[in-house]
């Protein structure tokens, strides 16, 4: 009898030391530095495609807009869109390269700014101060589910995450459903 109660007790010992290593570790213990300024925020938002419309459904001449998809929109720090496309292939390329192949575009005159698209999208609204705080370039993707294009910008958008997260880039993303 003693021989179990000592190992019971050395099982709630090593029980108590792990459940103490889990809490540091998944309480953020180990972080050298606060995730504000050095990492980027990371920010989905599923709808669906009539939720996505209705707040682009008029361009400025009174036609209806037209949707292409994928889209990806790139905005520099200060918030204004430098790179708007829905060329899957170059999309790719241009995340493969980020940070550095935005390095030199600039902002695209009357355009929305980052802060008007985000109160646009619910989920995003919602983190707003979190997404602007720092003025963090930011990488809007927007994609449609069942679209062989979109794929190709989505394997890039997941290859460049890690990166682009640990360079203080923020990310959104937008997956677009079918009715």
């Amino acid at each position: 009898m003693q021989r179990s109660a000592g190992r019971g007790a050395w099982a709630r010992t090593e029980f108590a030391a792990t459940l103490v290593v889990a809490l540091v570790l998944f309480s953020g213990g180990c972080k050298s530095s606060p995730k504000g300024a050095n990492a980027g925020e990371v920010i989905s938002a599923d709808l669906p495609l009539g939720s996505y419309v209705r707040p682009h459904a008029v361009g400025s001449t009174g036609d209806p807009t037209k949707f292409f998809f994928p889209t990806l929109e790139i905005y520099d720090d200060t918030g204004a869109l430098i790179y708007s496309s829905h060329e899957s292939v170059e999309n790719a390329y241009v995340l493969q390269g980020l940070p550095a192949s935005i390095q030199n575009l600039r902002a695209i005159p009357g355009a929305p700014s980052l802060a008007d698209v985000i109160e646009d999208i619910p989920a995003f609204r919602a983190r707003k101060q979190d997404i602007l705080r720092y003025g963090k370039p930011t990488v809007l993707s927007v994609v449609l589910e069942d679209c062989e294009a979109c794929m190709v910008q989505e394997d890039a958008w997941s290859a460049a995450q890690h990166r682009l997260f640990d360079n203080a880039v923020n990310m959104l993303v937008i997956h677009i459903s079918h009715p």
